[in-house]
């Protein structure tokens, strides 16, 4: 909020505006160079607290120079700013005004701050519902000892199965095996036959040869 103050110096009217006042405010807690006004007045340099004092509360007789300070970080002397006897009546007088821009600023933070806790509180909700969604201790040991009793069946079946085709397999080289047998037993009996065929085929050979001997 920008107020405005007649000089009773000159008798023009200056444009107080948010940053004036809290240049205004601070200086009723006592002397300061602007380095120390920076922080409260949320600047980052001096020169806007510079241009202030400078361009309207100096001139308009609410803010007086009270000496030159060198700064231990500073190579130049920095101005020391007080309020002039008029300053702090303007401050009196307008002091919930002034106070206003402070108010207005905590009233930002605390909304930032309530954003924020609400913002935790749904985490913590979200967090929450997904833990009651989740299953317990308990529960994860239920399901893998129902998995593990699958597992377990699902062995047993399968080696019952592997032993069936092994039980097949062992039936069906005995039948192979007999079926061997056989046929190296039909086999030397054919060796046999074989054996007597010749025999028998010798012999007749030997009687033809014996009947054409000249004798």
């Amino acid at each position: 909020m920008v107020l405005k103050y007649e000089s009773k110096e000159d008798g023009e009217e200056y444009k107080i505006d948010d940053t004036s006042q809290r240049i205004l405010e601070k200086l009723t807690r006592g002397e300061r160079v602007a380095t120390e006004m920076q922080e409260y007045v949320d600047v980052n340099t001096n020169r806007p607290i510079h241009y202030r004092v400078d361009q309207y509360l100096e001139p308009a007789g609410l803010v007086t120079i009270v000496e030159k300070r060198t700064l231990a970080d500073e190579q130049r002397e920095a101005n020391v700013y007080a309020l002039t006897k008029e300053g702090k009546k303007f401050v009196n007088q307008h002091r919930f005004n002034i106070n206003s821009s402070e108010v207005n600023q905590l009233r930002e933070d605390i909304t930032r701050v309530n954003t924020t806790i609400r913002g935790i509180q749904e985490s913590v909700e979200t967090l929450s519902e997904r833990v009651d969604n989740n299953p317990t201790h308990d529960d994860i040991n239920e399901r893998i000892q129902e998995l593990q009793d699958t597992e377990d069946e699902q062995t047993k079946s399968h080696r019952r199965e592997t032993e069936q085709e092994f039980d097949d397999i062992q039936t069906q080289l005995t039948e192979i095996v007999n079926k061997v047998d056989h046929v190296e037993s039909k086999l030397e009996q054919q060796d046999d036959r074989i054996d007597q065929l010749q025999g028998r085929i010798k012999k007749l050979e030997d009687r033809s040869v014996r009947d054409f001997l000249p004798f």
